[in-house]
């Protein structure tokens, strides 16, 4: 009985509407999965109703990205938010705009590079606020500027590459704040992509987090090697952490990626799950 609680559908840079998510969770024979798009819980009823077909628990998420400060940044993942909070919706709205703001001087970035990409061509896969960088890379690939996906982060897109732009992003304290405000529960995505190199260190950077609100951490994560999937589970015990796990899939983007087994070997139990949508409901009693 195995679930997924990182998943990006076409609401964001996924290719798989949120029925075909659900429909493929099915199909891996998946017993519940958390629908984490990037700044928007726009496919979220979508994402319910077939789950309600398909017999799919499905879990209502969010991904933001954050500042960390001393020049690092990370993903917070906020689960069990519903829109029902007008202020977290004002949040969301402002993320979009600065993934907006930023999109159109990466584009202007490459046009000076002699890249021209004309907006169209990237809107008619997503309206202007879901368009992330994949999509930009996407059109680099069909435009005949670069061969894959990869190689346009590589050479353009990518922290410290010819086009890339930074991002305004949030403290992760502002937006662990917004999330338990709004009745959600708070977990570090992937922490070992935040740029700390030694245990003791994103020991430390973990242990703030959790005094400033943090309730869960991503134990489990394609790329995330053993001994950090066991330093992470064995940090999430002795505190009374929340753990969490997913493939982080966004379908045709990263094909190497599969629903519910990451690169193969992933593996999220469905007590996982019970213990996030219990963390949730008491969220929620919390602030109602």
């Amino acid at each position: 009985m195995w679930v997924d609680l990182h998943v990006h559908t076409s609401f964001s840079d996924g290719t798989l509407t949120p029925r075909e998510v659900v429909r493929e969770a099915r199909a891996k024979g998946l017993s519940a999965l958390a629908i984490t798009d990037h700044d928007t819980l726009d496919g979220l009823e979508e994402a319910k109703r077939a789950g309600e077909l398909f017999g799919i628990m499905v879990i209502p998420g969010v991904e933001i990205s954050v500042d960390l400060g001393e020049g690092r940044s990370s993903h917070l993942l906020g689960y069990g938010l519903d829109g029902k909070w007008s202020s977290f919706g004002d949040f969301l709205g402002k993320m979009r705009l600065s993934r907006v703001e930023r999109n159109r001087a990466i584009l202007e970035k490459l046009r000076s590079l002699g890249l021209a990409l004309d907006p169209k061509e990237i809107t008619d896969e997503a309206d202007e606020a879901r368009i992330g960088r994949p999509h930009i890379a996407q059109a680099m690939v069909r435009k005949g500027y670069v061969r894959s996906v990869d190689e346009a982060f590589a050479r353009y897109l990518t922290r410290g590459a010819k086009a890339y732009i930074p991002r305004r992003r949030p403290s992760c304290t502002e937006a662990m704040e917004a999330i338990r405000e709004a009745g959600g529960v708070p977990v570090l995505a992937h922490p070992h992509t935040v740029g700390i190199e030694g245990l003791a260190e994103l020991e430390m950077c973990i242990g703030k987090l959790v005094r400033e609100g943090l309730m869960g951490v991503e134990v489990l994560y394609p790329d995330a090697p053993f001994a950090i999937r066991r330093f992470l589970s064995d940090l999430c015990e002795r505190w009374g952490l929340l753990k969490t796990g997913g493939s982080d899939f966004h379908g045709g983007l990263k094909p190497e990626v599969h629903l519910g087994f990451g690169r193969g070997d992933l593996r999220v139990p469905l007590e996982w799950a019970r213990l996030l949508k219990e963390a949730m409901e008491k969220a929620k009693e919390f602030k109602s």
